[in-house]
Parts: C-alpha cells; sequence; structure tokens
C-alpha cells in the first residue's frame, strides 16, 4: 500500500489522516501534503475543528522517514527535509480552529512534535513517545520550540536525553496529552463525546483562544529555520552516517 495523507469532512469536523506503510513515518512529500491539508481547513468555511489521525491501529508515527534520511547528503536537501516538519507545526499553530489529535500507539521523533503543535490531545494508553534524535548523533532542534512551549523546558530535556520510551502517563503529567484512554475504543469515545459537548460553541471565540494559546510562537517562522540548520548540520557528520548506515544493515 503507498503512502497517504487524504481528508474528509462530517457535521463540520475536517478529519485529516496519513498512512505510510513503514510505521506510518513522514516522507517530504506527506509532510509537505499535510501542510496543504491544515491550510485548507484553515481556510475551509465548512471547517469548525480539526482532527488529526494516523490510520490502523499500532504506532501513531515512527518521525521522518528513515529510508528517506539515508538519501540525504547534503546541507541544502537535509534543511529542506527536516523543514517539512516545521512547516506542518506552523499551519497547525495558525490555524484559526482548535486541532484535535488522536494517538492511538507509539510516536517517535518528529511526529511527537506534530502531537505538541495540537491543541487538545486524546491518547490511548499504549501511547508511548519517543525523541530518539539524540541515539543517532542529532537532536530534536526543529520541534524543539513546540515542546518546549506545551510541555516545559525540563521535560523537552528529559524527552531528548533520555531517548527510551516515556510512557502515555507521562506525556499526560507533562500536559503533551489532555486525555488517556485505556483502549483505542474508549479513546474514540471520549474524543466523540467531547467534540459533541463543544460543537454549538462560538467559533470566534474559539479562534480567539487560539490566537491567544499559540501567539507568541506564531509569530516568527525564522526560529524553526535556524533549528533546521543545526539539524542538518548533525545528520551529515561522520558519525552520524555511520551510524544510521549501521542500522539499516542490521
Amino acid at each position: 500500500m503507498e503512502e497517504r495523507v487524504y481528508s474528509q469532512v462530517e457535521n463540520h469536523v475536517r478529519t485529516i489522516t496519513f498512512y505510510s506503510p513503514k510505521a506510518n513515518s513522514l516522507t517530504a512529500k506527506m509532510l509537505h501534503d499535510l501542510a496543504d491539508q491544515f491550510r485548507t481547513a484553515a481556510m475551509d468555511k465548512e471547517t469548525k475543528f480539526i482532527v488529526f489521525q494516523s490510520e490502523g491501529d499500532g504506532v501513531f508515527s515512527a518521525g521522518a522517514s528513515f529510508d528517506e534520511m539515508l538519501e540525504i547528503h547534503d546541507p541544502i536537501t537535509a534543511r529542506k527535509f527536516f523543514l517539512g516538519f516545521a512547516r506542518v507545526i506552523w499551519e497547525m499553530i495558525n490555524a484559526p480552529k482548535f486541532i484535535f489529535t488522536r494517538v492511538q500507539g507509539k510516536t517517535i521523533g518528529g511526529a511527537v512534535g506534530l502531537i505538541a503543535a495540537s491543541d487538545y490531545v486524546f491518547a490511548s494508553s499504549a501511547a508511548e513517545v519517543r525523541l530518539s534524535e539524540y541515539s543517532i548523533g542529532i537532536g530534536p532542534f526543529v520541534i524543539a520550540p513546540i515542546l518546549e512551549k506545551k510541555m516545559g523546558k525540563s521535560a523537552l530535556m528529559e524527552l531528548s536525553i533520555n531517548t527510551d520510551f516515556h510512557s502515555a502517563e507521562w506525556a499526560f503529567t507533562k500536559g503533551l496529552f489532555n486525555n488517556v484512554a485505556p483502549s483505542i475504543q474508549k479513546m474514540d469515545e471520549e474524543l466523540a463525546q467531547f467534540l459533541l459537548k463543544i460543537h454549538a460553541n462560538s467559533a470566534e471565540a474559539s479562534m480567539d483562544l487560539k490566537h491567544m494559546f499559540w501567539e507568541d510562537l506564531a509569530k516568527d517562522f525564522a526560529i524553526f529555520g535556524i533549528r533546521a540548520d543545526f539539524t542538518a548540520k548533525n545528520l551529515l557528520t561522520d558519525y552520524t552516517q555511520n551510524l544510521m548506515k549501521g542500522f539499516f544493515k542490521k
């Protein structure tokens, strides 16, 4: 099955969904398409709320496509690839509508940043999170601003340095998740009930609240470009290149 990004609207809720056959990892094209989908949702008068999700009952996303990163050999391409995550985040935080993200399973790397760019997150108890970047010689530089905004610097430091998986409960206590359910079915029920509860709330108030939540980070895209340069530099070191090739051969 081929990778895909698509959306559908029902009862004024636009659901944006992504899928790739390799653990829902994100390629440059998928990131481009996600940014387009959020931009479209932001402008669509029929869309009041946005639900963001991946396909399947397994992992939410393995983060950046490892296969694609292995093909990057110059700083311009590297910067462009990692800016793909920044552009999705930018569209998410600037969309004048609440984004509710549904996290059914494990999430790694850049995809954790996309969760952090959501306004409200529903997760299952299987939704562990991990920033794996430091383990391969890079860092979560591009997504760090959004993670710090959502969880605070202390949690960002812990998640960045300790590259093991952290539980859904940990993510809940740090503010990354807003609701953790014991199963995917229960998570979906609670998400549906919550959307029904707030469906009639003021669109104008929602827009103003959204602006208030993100106004400090949504002012200047430049910070993401600076951080993408950090990531590109680290990705192209001999240490990281050799380490990634070694992982690929396993």
